[in-house]
């Protein structure tokens, strides 16, 4: 039997971080997925969607219609992958990295502010619980 109070508690603590960094995209003229987007591939560029796509957890289909977003604003071009010409790299243009620049510059000095007042070690164990709840809650999904 599961503990009802602490999935819900999960649940909703959940979602309203999630919504938080959703209104944090709202005003900056994105939504979710641009966000989330960008933030991966700020980070590493050069990654195909289907790398972007595991790393946010967003469908193929979700990354795509972001980078095509992207690409008729002139943010991204795409590269042919080394190895594999149907995949394509994704990199920001010049004016594409100072957009994400100016839009991610505020959020990373928000999460900066967030995780030292948790501290390392808080922050240490949010991450392991995090990705050990990802594990087993795919595990158990694939039943």
């Amino acid at each position: 039997m599961s503990d009802i109070g602490n999935l819900k508690r999960f649940w909703e603590a959940f979602g309203r971080a999630g919504a938080l960094y959703g209104q944090y995209a709202a005003a900056h003229g994105i939504n979710v997925y641009q966000l989330n987007v960008i933030y991966c591939l700020y980070g590493a560029e050069g990654q195909t969607q289907s790398q972007i796509a595991l790393r946010t957890g967003l469908s193929r289909q979700t990354v795509s219609t972001v980078i095509r977003a992207l690409l008729q604003k002139r943010f991204v071009v795409l590269s042919p992958a080394p190895g594999d010409r149907r995949e394509k790299l994704v990199h920001f243009t010049m004016d594409g990295r100072d957009w994400a620049s100016d839009t991610l510059a505020p959020l990373y000095a928000i999460e900066d502010a967030v995780y030292r007042a948790l501290g390392a070690a808080q922050v240490a164990g949010m991450h392991e619980a995090l990705d050990r709840f990802e594990t087993l809650f795919r595990r158990e999904r694939e039943r």
